[in-house]
């Protein structure tokens, strides 16, 4: 991310002072410092620049083994600290001796895969050897997601499985669909502009 002031900044001045209001103005402008509170202008240019600046500095590379595929057989002892909210259990068809839980949910979890019929064999994916999945957060912040749990079924299917149940959705910033009321839509520049922005942009 070094070196673009030199390119954004430039732009930036030229959207705020031509595109993004209807009536140009300068940055000097003290109507213009005014608005550009109003949280709807902080969404619209979020809205265009987050998606500009994302495809010129996020690449695609292709994913490279670092190292072979470990069983979990093969992970080493760990130490986990039990509490009410972090208990542990025994199971029959986990490979550790324990199997350890985030609240009364993976506490639920462990018990079913335990007594379920089809369930062969499965573990809690912990410790620091534990599986972490990297993605692009809001598409364009990297951060790790770990599953809960490791499930092997008796056909031999294996399962990473999440007990949360919650959806993180990525809003997706489409300047063109960027949320205005009647009142935050006063004076915002037309669609036309934008597109050119986006092209004088990605030419740069």
């Amino acid at each position: 991310m070094r070196g673009l002031h030199p390119i954004l900044a430039p732009l930036i001045q030229t959207f705020l002072e031509e595109i993004l209001f209807e009536q140009k103005s300068t940055l000097f402008d003290p109507a213009l410092v005014a608005r550009l509170t109003d949280s709807d202008v902080g969404e619209h240019f979020r809205a265009v620049f987050v998606p500009l600046i994302r495809s010129r500095t996020t690449t695609t590379e292709e994913r490279l083994t670092v190292e072979p595929p470990k069983s979990l057989n093969a992970w080493k002892p760990f130490q986990v600290t039990l509490s009410e909210r972090r208990p542990a259990l025994e199971a029959v068809k986990t490979l550790f001796n324990l199997v350890t839980c985030n609240r009364e949910l993976e506490v639920a979890v462990a018990k079913f895969c335990d007594r379920a019929p089809d369930v062969a064999a499965f573990a809690k994916n912990a410790g620091s050897q534990c599986l972490r999945v990297d993605y692009l957060a809001n598409g364009d912040r990297l951060a790790f997601y770990t599953p809960d749990f490791f499930v092997r079924t008796i056909d031999g299917h294996y399962y990473l499985v999440e007990t949360k149940g919650r959806e993180d959705r990525d809003v997706p910033y489409d300047s063109l669909d960027a949320p205005k009321t009647d009142q935050q839509q006063t004076n915002l520049g037309s669609e036309n502009c934008l597109i050119d922005f986006y092209k004088q942009f990605l030419n740069n």
